[in-house]
């Protein structure tokens, strides 16, 4: 946690199910960035998803995180 007692994410994702969504979902995260929602060093990306959905997105979360 930082001194403001925000904790202060070094690489935010989000990942969109339509392909159409990415550009406005990274555009939002930037303006979250700007306006001091995350932090400024986080890198924030946003990716589509793969085709075909796979449950919730938990397990994908948990992957990512390098915890399977």
């Amino acid at each position: 946690m930082s001194d403001s007692g925000k904790f202060q994410w070094t690489v935010v994702v989000l990942t969109c199910q339509h392909k159409d969504s990415v550009y406005a979902f990274q555009r939002e995260l930037e303006l979250r960035q700007q306006r001091g929602s995350l932090s400024p060093g986080s890198l924030v990306l946003t990716v589509r998803d793969r085709q075909e959905p796979l449950g919730s997105g938990g397990g994908d979360a948990e992957r990512s995180a390098g915890r399977c």
